[in-house]
């Protein structure tokens, strides 16, 4: 199994920081637990209540639970989809908490367990699924959707510029053979957009990332529980905080909080403007927080995090 001393937690310090503020004491989630970087930091500094720890990924949760070792006693750890939140807060009979951490990124042992699929470096099954238990997988999206259906989710998800080309590029492959492996991908991918010296990401980069949102639909919904999540279950003075890194993510949680920060989203005249303009959060910073150079030279992974909180009005 991979340490989870392989594992560097992006702003480890600084999201707990930002979700505890002047608390020390209350009923705190970590709705994307990974290895545990950010749940072992929560716990060594809270003196009273406890942590709900979710992540739709057993294995991790696992590698977690050795990672908080002695702390362990502050933390229910739960297999479980974020998105499930209210009805997993519903179980222990809680109906608002005090803050809620949300990583939206791929963890270390994700992606360097080949056997999971999620990276174009460790050959392995094309599966890229967090929950082992769901059906859908990399290898069947590629293998089974049309060639316009490909090139939206590598355009939309990826923002990849040669979308169509790769997408029908695999529909010809996959004629002659199934493609079963990351190395498979990689290699059609690569018939498109050649490596050249320089180049500052794989050519693959944007197709994996694609297909792995695709897989785990991990931007669908995501608008939708920010905003019932902070006007339902976070208490009046209880912060969320977000780190994302990846554009389309960072553009939701913003357009979210600015939504709820009573901003207008929509771009229209003032006269056209239907945004509610309620205000129940307080963006606590301007800009979202970003990874300091000599972070990026340790952690690459870093380079396109972004931190983003807000704190519940009352």
């Amino acid at each position: 199994m991979i340490d989870y001393l392989e594992h560097k937690t992006v702003f480890e310090s600084e999201a707990v920081d930002y979700l505890f503020g002047n608390k020390d004491s209350g009923i705190f989630v970590d709705g994307t637990v990974g290895h545990g970087g950010h749940t072992y930091e929560l716990a060594k500094r809270l003196k009273d209540g406890f942590i709900i720890a979710i992540d739709r990924d057993a294995e991790v949760l696992e590698v977690a639970k050795r990672r908080c070792g002695k702390n362990i006693n502050k933390i229910k750890f739960i297999n479980d989809n974020f998105k499930d939140l209210p009805f997993i807060l519903s179980k222990f009979d809680i109906a608002k908490v005090d803050g809620l951490l949300l990583d939206l990124g791929v963890s270390t042992y994700q992606l360097l367990n080949s056997e999971r699929g999620f990276s174009f470096v460790h050959n392995g099954p094309l599966d890229m699924r967090m929950d082992k238990s769901q059906e859908i997988d990399a290898r069947y999206l590629v293998n089974t959707l049309a060639e316009d259906e490909l090139a939206k989710i590598f355009r939309e998800y990826g923002e990849e510029r040669k979308a169509i080309q790769i997408a029908r590029e695999i529909v010809s492959e996959r004629k002659k053979k199934i493609i079963n492996t990351t190395e498979d991908l990689v290699n059609i991918i690569l018939r498109v957009k050649p490596i050249f010296r320089k180049q500052r990401i794989h050519p693959a980069t944007k197709v994996f990332m694609a297909l792995r949102i695709a897989v785990n639909g991990e931007l669908s919904g995501l608008e939708k529980f920010l905003t019932g999540f902070i006007k339902n279950n976070l208490k009046c003075g209880g912060r969320i905080v977000v780190i994302t890194f990846h554009s389309l993510e960072d553009r939701i949680v913003k357009k979210s909080f600015n939504l709820l920060a009573g901003k207008c989203v929509c771009r229209m005249p003032v006269e056209l403007c239907k945004c509610p303009k309620e205000k129940i959060l307080n963006i606590l910073k301007p800009f979202p927080l970003k990874p300091k150079k000599e972070d990026v030279l340790k952690n690459r992974r870093m380079r396109s995090a972004k931190l983003r909180g807000g704190e519940k009005l009352c």
